[in-house]
């Protein structure tokens, strides 16, 4: 009798662990794997567009008004940008984390470092897929450095002292926690990415020049290594970087100015980059 059963749990064992791997080997359907889902410079071409639609937005106006005189409560309204604390609070709080970007800054770098393997590794068989791949490496190695540098003007403990700690600077896709880097090294990743997005871009072309302010493009380039620079207090490149940029495009008339912010015919002669979407023409 105990042979028997025995066999009996044997058996149920073998198919319970049977059953289980076939379970394991299906292929999620909820999402694409990185694995497959860049198989050549289309879809190259359409992971940067995502890029460009998930990068936070609002982070950017919170640190520039919210933490500054720049912005002033209404006395009537719904205390939109107020926050009140008792001063008990971690710094991974899902407020913290989502309304100062570091939840979506890190999601936007994360999916640049998986673009830039897939873009060594997708097959290139002509000359215009070789140009179009280099100008998408290009402008993702520029997006990574303007994300880490928005997390930089956000966490980092000092813009000047070299040894402060920063952020983790994400070269490469990880999950963990990594450790902080100190300033200095923020400062030396943040410009070997602008060098590296500036030289992809100089061998790269994309068909759609005319909206090249939707693109981060070489200006864009110069004109984040000359804020950088500012913030760094080094004068003269922020000087000769901001000199380069406005050689090409100079500031407008101060007439034109409010062009600018017209949402259905805007003037962007003075707009280096911004995230925009083209809308195709209504017929």
């Amino acid at each position: 009798m105990n042979q028997s059963y025995q066999k009996i749990f044997l058996l149920l064992t073998v198919l319970f662990v049977w059953g289980c791997t076939n379970d394991l080997e299906i292929a999620p359907t909820d999402l694409i794997d990185s694995g497959v889902a860049y198989e050549n410079v289309a879809d190259l071409e359409s992971g940067l567009a995502a890029v460009y639609a998930l990068f936070p937005k609002s982070p950017t106006l919170r640190t520039s008004t919210y933490q500054t005189a720049l912005c002033k409560m209404a006395s009537k309204g719904r205390n939109i940008g107020s926050s009140a604390y008792n001063w008990q609070y971690t710094p991974d709080t899902p407020s913290l984390m989502s309304d100062y970007g570091w939840s979506g800054y890190y999601s936007v770098i994360n999916a640049l470092n998986l673009l830039l393997i897939a873009a060594d590794q997708v097959p290139l068989p002509t000359d215009a897929d070789v140009a179009l791949a280099n100008q998408i490496k290009g402008e993702a190695y520029g997006l990574r450095a303007l994300a880490h540098f928005e997390l930089f003007r956000i966490f980092s403990e000092s813009y000047t002292q070299e040894g402060a700690s920063a952020m983790p600077y994400m070269l490469a896709p990880q999950v963990g926690e990594p450790p902080r880097n100190t300033v200095a090294e923020i400062y030396a990743f943040l410009k070997e990415d602008l060098q590296q997005s500036a030289a992809f871009q100089q061998q790269g072309s994309r068909e759609d020049n005319e909206l090249e302010y939707i693109y981060f493009n070489e200006n864009a380039v110069k004109a984040l290594e000359a804020r950088i620079a500012l913030y760094e207090k080094d004068y003269p490149t922020a000087i000769q970087k901001a000199t380069e940029v406005l050689n090409v495009k100079d500031i407008i008339p101060q007439g034109n100015y409010a062009d600018m912010f017209d949402f259905d015919a805007p003037d962007n002669a003075e707009v280096l980059f911004k995230f925009d979407i083209p809308r195709s023409p209504v017929e």
